[in-house]
C-alpha cells in the first residue's frame, strides 16, 4: 500500500484497534469514546466493531468466541472472512497497551477521507443546478462539523462528568455575564429577550454584545433588521463617542475616529443578510471552527428564514429554533435572541407579558433556558424626552438554572443604552 493510501485507509491501524479490544477489554471503554464503526474504512472491519461494541453494550466479556458468535447472529461471520480472520487480528496487535494510539490514528485518517468527500462534493456542484448559495452552506456545514468533531468526545463517563463539575465549582461555571446586574448567560443554551416592537430589544442586544466582546469573548451578531453600520454608530452612541448616531457634528469627528478605533478591536464579527437558518449556522461554525465563539447574537429571531419549504409559520419558527439549539451543542456558544411578542396582550388590560404571548410557535417558549421579557407601560418613543431615562422592567419569565425574578433598568433611548438602576427583586 502507498504512503498516501495509508494516510486515508490505514489497513494495519484499523486491526490492531480491533485486536487489542478483543485482548483487552478494558480498552474498549476508551475506544467507544474515540470511534463510531463508520470511522473504520474496510467494510469487514466496521462490521466487526459494530459486533464487539455490540457485545460491551451489553457488558459481556468481549473475546473471538463471543464476538464470532455475535457476528454469526448478525448474518456476518462469513462476510468478514470467518473465525480464522477474526483470530489473526489478535496477532495482528503489537501491543495492547498502544490502543488508543492506533484509535486516534484511525479517527485521524476517518475524518481525512471526511475531507476528500468534501472536495469531490464541491468538484460536482460547479457543474450542478443547485443554488450555488445553498450548496456552499452546504459544504461550510460539512467542513465545520469536521473541525469541530477533531477531539471532541461524545461520551462521558459519570467521572468525566464529576471532573468537570469539579472544574466549575472552583473556576466558575463559565457562564456569560451580560454587565446588567447578575444576569448570566448559559453556554449551549438560548436565551430569549422578547417585547413589543419599539420598546428596546435591539438596544439590549447590543449592549449585552458590546459588553460580552469588551471581556475579550468571540461575539457573532446576527443582524437582519438593521445594517452592521447602523449597529456601530448606534454601539458608538453607547459608549458616548458620539451624541446623535444618525448625525455626527464637527466637533465629535475626534472622538468619533477614536470611538471606531476602539471599536474594531473588539472580536465581534457580523452577519448581514436574509439568510436561512442553516447558511446562518454554517457561518457561525465556519467562524468557530477558526476561533471559537462565545455568545451569537439574533435580532430577530422570526426575521430568520426556514431552509426547507414549510406549510405553516409555526412549522418555520420550529425549524428555526431546532437549527439554533444544534449551532449551542456544536459550538457551546450562549444565544441570546430577540423575539417579538403578539398583539394579544395588548388587548388586555394588565399588559403585564407572559410566555404565552410568544405566539406562533411553542418551540420558542419550550426550548428556550431562559425567557426575558422588557416592560414598560408608559414608553412610546413619540413621548420621550431628551436623555430622559425610562425605568424598564426586566421580567424572567422562564428559567431552568434558578428562580423567576425581575430586575430594573433605564432605558435611554437617545444614547441607544441600558443602564443598571435597581437590584434584582
Amino acid at each position: 500500500m502507498t504512503q498516501n493510501n495509508n494516510m486515508l485507509f490505514p489497513a494495519e491501524e484499523e486491526r490492531a484497534v480491533l485486536g487489542a479490544m478483543l485482548i483487552d477489554n478494558d480498552s474498549v471503554f476508551d475506544i467507544v469514546t474515540m470511534l463510531k464503526p463508520s470511522d473504520f474504512y474496510d467494510l469487514k472491519h466496521r462490521a466487526i466493531c459494530e459486533a464487539i461494541f455490540a457485545v460491551h453494550h451489553r457488558r459481556e466479556p468481549i473475546d473471538l468466541l463471543v464476538v464470532c458468535a455475535e457476528l454469526e447472529r448478525r448474518g456476518k461471520l462469513k462476510t468478514v472472512g470467518g473465525p480464522a480472520y477474526v483470530a489473526e487480528l489478535i496477532s495482528a496487535v503489537p501491543s495492547a497497551l498502544n490502543a488508543a494510539a492506533y484509535a486516534r490514528i484511525v479517527k485521524t485518517t476517518s475524518q481525512r477521507r471526511a475531507l476528500r468527500d468534501v472536495a469531490v462534493k464541491i468538484a460536482e456542484l460547479t457543474t450542478s443546478e443547485e443554488e450555488p448559495v445553498q450548496a456552499a452552506a452546504q459544504i461550510i456545514s460539512e467542513l465545520s462539523s469536521i473541525a469541530i468533531g477533531i477531539g471532541k468526545r461524545t461520551v462521558l463517563t459519570m467521572s468525566d462528568v464529576a471532573n468537570s463539575v469539579i472544574d466549575e465549582v472552583l473556576n466558575g461555571d463559565d457562564s456569560i455575564p451580560t454587565g446588567f446586574g447578575t444576569l448570566n448567560l448559559m453556554r449551549g443554551q438560548i436565551t430569549l429577550v422578547a417585547a413589543r416592537p419599539g420598546i428596546g430589544k435591539s438596544t439590549f442586544l447590543q449592549n449585552v454584545a458590546q459588553y460580552v466582546a469588551k471581556s475579550g469573548k468571540h461575539v457573532v451578531f446576527v443582524t437582519l433588521e438593521m445594517s452592521p453600520e447602523e449597529i456601530m454608530r448606534r454601539m458608538l452612541t453607547a459608549e458616548g463617542y458620539i451624541s446623535n448616531a444618525r448625525k455626527i457634528r464637527e466637533d465629535e469627528l475626534d472622538n468619533f475616529f477614536r470611538g471606531l478605533g476602539e471599536l474594531e478591536q473588539l472580536p465581534l464579527s457580523f452577519i448581514y443578510d436574509s439568510l436561512t437558518i442553516s447558511e446562518i449556522c454554517a457561518q457561525i461554525e465556519a467562524l468557530h471552527a477558526r476561533k471559537p465563539v462565545d455568545l451569537v447574537v439574533v435580532d430577530y429571531i422570526q426575521l430568520v428564514r426556514s431552509s426547507t419549504r414549510q406549510n405553516t409559520r409555526t412549522d418555520e419558527i420550529s425549524e428555526v429554533v431546532v437549527g439554533l439549539i444544534g449551532l449551542a451543542i456544536k459550538t457551546n456558544a450562549a444565544i441570546l435572541c430577540a423575539a417579538q411578542f403578539n398583539r394579544a396582550m395588548e388587548q388586555r388590560s394588565d399588559s403585564t407579558p407572559l410566555l404565552s404571548d410568544l405566539g406562533e410557535s411553542g418551540s420558542l417558549e419550550r426550548n428556550a433556558s431562559m425567557v426575558l421579557a422588557i416592560h414598560n407601560n408608559d414608553y412610546t418613543a413619540q413621548t420621550v424626552k431628551p436623555g430622559q431615562i425610562i425605568q424598564s422592567d426586566i421580567l424572567v419569565l422562564k428559567n431552568r438554572h434558578g428562580p423567576l425574578y425581575k430586575f430594573t433598568l433605564g432605558f435611554m433611548p437617545a444614547k441607544n443604552k441600558f443602564v443598571n438602576l435597581h437590584v434584582e427583586k
